[in-house]
């Protein structure tokens, strides 16, 4: 009874010198901790603040770089030398459907949201964002600013609001072929991933509101009632709406959080939306909570580490039994990593030393067993790994098969082209004498024949059959020749009209009709007939096979000149089915054919585009407003020619 009393004092005594001094530091060190957890997450703040300026910054200055790039890009100037701001309407839609395709790549290689373009008296040519293109009204006052502020300044840049979304945009003047085209502006969308890159950048939560909804979610959409709350108290809260000072403190989806803004506001300085960055102070608060409950079990612990220690004589006779006991518990559960200590009398010492022999050998065996299944496993893998690869291996083969027997054909056909080449060329060479000598006694004839004889008429024909008949041969011949790539002064008109001398009886007995329109003023061009004539030539036989079996079938070649006389276009035009959008990115490529099988080779449209980039130019593919394709062929003067070697050189 005494011993029992004895413990119980010098429980009372503990417990009355070490629950005053937990609760004391309990208040102690919560206060602290409570103080410096606010504190890390006002300067967190402040520094995510900073951060996510210099990205912004960063940003724009990538933005403003990429829209200098566009700007020079040679492709991309002479797909705007396509368009004509003087022309109809009808005309410039179809001028916009050549550059829509560019401005189209050029995003996706850039990984822009959005471009619009303008030419020199500030009217929209083009805008799209993201699939959609856009009409002037959905650009806003905004983007007129940006506007006027390039035609100061050179450059511009800022926030847009279009169509709900806010976009980071950069415009820079744009000159095509010397002259001042009008304006390229670029942007990227403020959504979820710039949210989720400043959020790894600065390790803050962030969300971008926009004028009538959130626009970029900081936390995915498990968070949505939170930014909800928050979109609402900014919009309605005029405390809430002040630029600057520190965070505040505010209650959303019932949990607290500091939160700090930035508005958004466009060129014209009208709000169109706020960054928000925000750190849960419940989250921050936790630590203290967790060091609470770490701190009372310490004293727990304390406390019953001090009744234990009465007790311990007691127990030092049973714990010994006890860990031996909890010990070949584990054992016969599998667990052979259990040991007992070594202490107590001399005969438990032994018992464990025995006890922990035996654990410790079948802790061996079971390891050996595992690393033997474990390699088993690892070969069985390899042999599942190795027919499948063998299994691969089998299908790629056969489609190398497959594409060498393709690949066999069209070269047997591209062969079968070259000898029908050489041949006609041949029968061109045979023919060209007997026709010399028919055309030499005709006119022999004629110089005898009286005057008033009815059959100098009939000589004269003979003498124009000869005549056209002798152009046909030299066509063809010139056509066979092998190209050297022999540049000079060429008339881009005298190209086309000797190339629809030998195509012309194709097309009668396809009875499609060739109509011709050509500039009399056309300047010269520095180029190689004998290529130039081969591109025309595919181009009028694509169309003519395009249009076979049309009642009412028609190719139309014109030539013009654009930006005073600096480049010269010629257009192709037929009354076909045309091509459609999809497929206007892969005509030109290596291969590629949409006529059936023996009828194409897929190599002529890719030739023709070499040929014309050779040349300094463009090939491109559109529309017609009354149906069917329309091939455009540009080509520099000789004046642009040197210009672009000058700078080139230089």
């Amino acid at each position: 009874m005494s011993a029992f009393r004895l413990r119980h004092r010098i429980l009372v005594v503990l417990c009355a010198v070490l629950l005053p001094f937990a609760a004391l530091t309990f208040l102690v060190v919560e206060q602290r901790l409570r103080g410096e957890a606010v504190k890390g997450l006002n300067n967190d703040l402040a520094s995510a603040k900073e951060s996510f300026a210099e990205l912004r910054r960063q940003w724009q200055t990538e933005l403003t770089q990429s829209a200098s790039l566009v700007a020079e890009l040679p492709y991309f100037k002479a797909a705007t030398a396509v368009y004509d701001p003087d022309a109809p309407r009808t005309a410039q839609m179809e001028q916009i459907a050549t550059i829509e395709p560019v401005a189209r790549d050029i995003m996706s290689h850039l990984g822009l949201d959005f471009l619009a373009l303008t030419d020199s008296r500030d009217n929209l040519v083009l805008a799209i964002r993201g699939e959609q293109r856009l009409p002037e009204s959905d650009l806003g006052e905004g983007f007129r600013r940006l506007g006027q502020e390039v035609a100061a300044r050179g450059l511009a840049s800022g926030s847009l609001e279009v169509d709900g979304e806010i976009e980071q945009v950069s415009m820079i003047p744009v000159t095509a072929g010397g002259v001042e085209f009008g304006r390229l502006a670029i942007g990227r969308r403020l959504d979820d991933a710039l949210a989720a890159r400043v959020r790894r950048m600065t390790r803050t939560e962030v969300a971008i509101l926009g004028s009538g909804r959130p626009l970029a979610r900081c936390c995915g959409s498990a968070d949505g009632p939170r930014e909800d709350d928050l979109f609402e108290l900014i919009r309605h809260s005029p405390q809430l709406g002040l630029v600057g000072g520190a965070p505040v403190e505010l209650n959303l989806a019932d949990e607290r959080y500091l939160t700090l803004w930035t508005p958004i506001d466009d060129p014209t300085g009208r709000s169109i939306g706020a960054y928000v960055l925000q750190a849960s102070l419940d989250d921050a608060l936790s630590v203290v909570n967790s060091v609470r409950q770490t701190m009372l079990l310490l004293w727990l612990v304390a406390l019953l580490t001090a009744i234990l220690l009465s007790f311990r004589a007691a127990r030092q006779l049973t714990s010994p039994i006890d860990g031996l006991s909890r010990a070949a518990r584990r054992l016969s559960s599998g667990d052979f990593t259990a040991r007992v200590a070594e202490q107590g009398a001399e005969e438990l010492c032994d018992l464990a030393r025995t006890f922990n022999q035996m654990s410790a050998g079948l802790e061996e065996s079971h390891r050996q067993l595992g690393e033997y299944n474990q390699r088993l496993t690892e070969r069985t893998h390899e042999l599942e790994e190795s027919h499948h690869h063998l299994l691969q291996s089998t299908q790629m083969l056969e489609q190398s098969n497959r594409d060498l027997r393709e690949m066999h054909a069209q070269l047997i056909q591209a062969g079968k082209m070259a000898a029908f080449g050489e041949l006609g060329a041949g029968v061109a060479h045979e023919l060209s004498q007997p026709l010399t000598s028919l055309k030499g006694f005709a006119q022999l004839a004629l110089v005898r024949m009286p005057d008033d004889d009815p059959g100098r008429s009939h000589l004269s024909r003979i003498i124009q059959s000869c005549d056209h008949m002798t152009r046909i041969v030299s066509s063809l011949k010139n056509f066979a020749r092998m190209s050297q790539f022999d540049q000079r002064p060429i008339s881009l008109n005298g190209v086309i009209e000797e190339t629809t001398v030998f195509l012309a009886a194709q097309f009668r007995k396809h009875r499609v009709r060739i109509e011709m329109d050509l500039a009399s003023d056309l300047p010269e061009v520095i180029g190689d007939a004998n290529q130039l004539q081969q591109v025309v030539t595919n181009l009028m036989s694509n169309a003519r096979d395009a249009m076979d079996g049309r009642p009412d079938a028609a190719v139309t070649l014109s030539t013009r000149t654009r930006f005073g006389g600096r480049w010269i276009v010629a257009r192709v035009r037929d009354n076909g089915p045309g091509v459609p959008v999809e497929l206007r990115s892969k005509i030109f490529r290596t291969f590629f054919t949409t006529k059936d099988a023996g009828k194409g080779t897929g190599l002529g449209l890719s030739i023709s585009r070499g040929i014309v980039q050779d040349h300094g130019g463009r090939l491109g593919v559109s529309s017609s407003a009354a149906g069917g394709a329309v091939f455009h062929i540009i080509l520099p003067t000789p004046a642009v020619a040197a210009e672009r070697q000058k700078d080139a050189a230089a």
